[in-house]
């Protein structure tokens, strides 16, 4: 039984770490294309 207790909480926090980084990486992933999509359209002539 603390076995499993102990397994499943460094469960919980290896999938919190690992949600924490996926949720930055996207969020960098979506803040980059939406600040290239604005270059697009602000500045046409140089894309």
């Amino acid at each position: 039984m603390y076995g499993w207790y102990k397994y499943s909480f460094n469960l919980q926090v290896a999938m919190f770490i690992a949600g924490i980084v996926s949720a930055l990486l996207f969020d960098g992933v979506l803040v980059k294309l939406i600040t290239n999509l604005f270059d697009r359209i602000l500045k046409p002539e140089l894309a």
